[in-house]
C-alpha cells in the first residue's frame, strides 16, 4: 500500500474468500450534521453507498414525527441507498425522536427495539438510551443483529452492557443457535470493563487483529480513539475490517464508520 492510501484508510487486510463476503457496517451519523456543521442526510447516504454494505447500523438519528416539512432522517437515508429499514427512537421530545436504525438489503424483521437501563435520577442531564434487535435473512441464512448507542456515564455503560448480555438480548436463545452481529457506538475504550464484558459472549472484530489498538473512530478528523465496535458470534469468520477515512467520512458526521466483511 503506497503511502497516500495508508493516510487514508485504517485497514487491516486479509485474504478473501472464494464467495463475497456479508459486510455490515456500523456508524454513527451525529445526527446527519457533519463537521462543517452542515445537515445533509444525502452525505451520509454518499458515505455508505461508496462501501455498499449488505446492513448498516446507524446511531444518532433523528426524525420528527409527522410535523410537515421536516426530514424523517432514516426513511431518507433507507430511499436514498434502496434499503428497508427499522428505526427505535430511544428518545422523544415533543415532535423530535432520536435513536438508532438498521438498514438492510436484504429480508429482515423486527425482533425486539426498547430501552436500556439508566441510573435515575442520578443523571437526570445523561440522554436514555435503547436497542433495536432485527433478524437478517441473508441467502436462507438468519442472523441476528443488535444495534444499540450506550451512555457515555461509565457505571451506566456497564449496567447497560450487562443487560444486552442478558436473556432478553444476546443471552436469547436465538441468538445462541445462529450467527449473531453487535453494533453500538459503546462509548467506551478497548481496554475498558464494558468491553470486557461484551467479549464474554462475542468477538470484536479486530481483536486480533495486528495494529487494532492504533485504531480509532472518533474524532473523525483526528481519531485517537475507538468507541465504536463491531461484535460477532464465536461461529463467524471476521474476512476483513476497516476504518475508512478519506475525505468524505472525516466530514461527514464526526464518528468514522466501522466496516466488517463476515463469512457465515
Amino acid at each position: 500500500m503506497d503511502q497516500k492510501k495508508r493516510e487514508s484508510f485504517y485497514r487491516i487486510s486479509v485474504r478473501k474468500p472464494k464467495e463475497k463476503p456479508f459486510r455490515i457496517m456500523s456508524y454513527n451519523v451525529h445526527r446527519c450534521v457533519g463537521m462543517d456543521r452542515k445537515l445533509s442526510p444525502a452525505r451520509i447516504a454518499r458515505v455508505i453507498a461508496r462501501y455498499n454494505p449488505d446492513v448498516v447500523a446507524m446511531q444518532e438519528l433523528k426524525h420528527y414525527g409527522f410535523k410537515p416539512g421536516t426530514i424523517h432522517q432514516p426513511e431518507m437515508i433507507a430511499k436514498l441507498l434502496d434499503m428497508t429499514y427499522h428505526f427505535h427512537p430511544a428518545m422523544r421530545i415533543e415532535e423530535e425522536h432520536f435513536g438508532e436504525a438498521v438498514l438492510s438489503r436484504h429480508p429482515m424483521r423486527l425482533v425486539k427495539a426498547g430501552a436500556l437501563p439508566a441510573i435515575r435520577p442520578a443523571f437526570p442531564f445523561i440522554e436514555p438510551r435503547g436497542a433495536l434487535w432485527v433478524e437478517v435473512d441473508y441467502h436462507g441464512k438468519k442472523i441476528q443483529l443488535i444495534a444499540s448507542h450506550l451512555s457515555v456515564v461509565k457505571w451506566e455503560c456497564e449496567m447497560q452492557v450487562a443487560e444486552l448480555l442478558g436473556p432478553k438480548w444476546l443471552g436469547h436463545e436465538m441468538c445462541q443457535q445462529g450467527p449473531t452481529v453487535f453494533c453500538a457506538d459503546m462509548n467506551t475504550l478497548p481496554a475498558w470493563k464494558a468491553s470486557s464484558q461484551m467479549k464474554q459472549k462475542l468477538r470484536d472484530v479486530f481483536e486480533k487483529k495486528r495494529g487494532a489498538r492504533s485504531l480509532g473512530t472518533f474524532l473523525s478528523t483526528a481519531p485517537l480513539i475507538r468507541i465504536d465496535y463491531v461484535y460477532a458470534s464465536p461461529d463467524i469468520k471476521v474476512v476483513d475490517a476497516m476504518i475508512p477515512r478519506m475525505a468524505l467520512e472525516r466530514i461527514a458526521s464526526d464518528h468514522l464508520p466501522v466496516i466488517a466483511d463476515l463469512d457465515l
